[in-house]
């Protein structure tokens, strides 16, 4: 529903009394966007009806379109997007989405952009990856796409000026709980990421970290993780890969160890889930020394 604040009848027509008219959003309404998508208009509160700082409205002046604004949500579905509670762990009621808030203003629907800023959260199906967004831009423009954009490795739809979506040029990714270790100053493992891309397919991401652990601690054992990448295309894990080290408590010289990982199922009850393929090595010519034992291992 929409409202209309000081118009004027005349036998002829009708219109605004200083010949703009302001046509509001009388109250919040959702559009399903497709995709599972959808979009929520948010209305002016009653005090707010004549402040264009506020809601949702379209202007016509002297009959004709003469600007749009837009103060919105986009509510992603939870097969895309987990939301994060206040103590870190992914939200288990199924009513709650992580949403997406922007606003901006428009004198052309083909060709606008606006930031958004984004609920902290969880990606879906990928074993409790983290994303916290620092800079996001929607693109509702067939003309430009937001400066910088990259497209990650294996994006196989619309990659020209037509794509539509948001793209994240900065965000913070965290590491899944299973891979429960800590930094040096004890807290959980996080790193930048850039250029990923939210769309009908999903999200999309592409990265590789180096040095993202100098020295940390994991039941005991010292370890580094030296590099990680992952490939992430329409909401779906590809395969990742780390490597680093690790230090025994018993023994002296540190361990090298590399692992591939891989989106899989379970054998016995054929639910998805990550794989991984271990392998580990000791430095060439030089044998790992445990003190109260009689042997060196090569």
């Amino acid at each position: 529903d929409f409202g209309a604040r000081d118009l004027v009848f005349t036998p002829s027509s009708f219109g605004a009394s200083n010949g703009t008219m302001k046509l509001y959003v009388a109250g919040d309404f959702t559009l399903q966007l497709g995709g599972g998508m959808a979009l929520k208009l948010n209305a002016p509160k009653e005090n707010e009806l004549d402040d264009d700082n506020k809601g949702s409205y379209v202007k016509l002046k002297c009959g004709k379109f003469d600007g749009l604004r837009i103060d919105a949500s986009a509510i992603f579905p939870r097969d895309w997007l987990v939301p994060r509670n206040a103590d870190g762990t992914a939200s288990t009621d199924e009513t709650k989405k992580v949403e997406a808030t922007f606003v901006a203003q428009i004198r052309d629907w083909n060709n606008w952009m606006a930031s958004v800023n984004l609920d902290k959260c969880f990606i879906a199906s990928n074993d409790g990856f983290g994303l916290e967004v620092q800079e996001m831009a929607y693109d509702h423009s067939d003309v430009v796409n937001p400066e910088g954009i990259k497209f990650p490795d294996g994006y196989a739809k619309d990659k020209t000026n037509l794509w539509r979506g948001f793209y994240i040029k900065r965000a913070a990714i965290s590491l899944p709980t299973a891979w429960s270790a800590t930094d040096q100053e004890g807290k959980g493992i996080s790193f930048a990421v850039e250029h990923m891309l939210v769309d009908k397919t999903g999200l999309s991401a592409n990265f590789m970290v180096e040095n993202v652990v100098n020295y940390g601690k994991l039941a005991g054992w010292g370890f580094t993780l030296d590099k990680i990448g992952v490939e992430i295309v329409s909401s779906s894990f590809k395969k990742g890969y780390l490597n680093g080290s690790f230090k025994t408590p018993i023994a002296d010289e540190s361990m090298y160890y590399s692992a591939l990982i891989q989106q899989g199922k379970n054998a016995a009850t054929g639910a998805s889930q990550l794989q991984w393929q271990f392998q580990l090595k000791i430095e060439e010519n030089k044998p790992l020394k445990a003190t109260f034992w009689k042997a060196s291992l090569h």
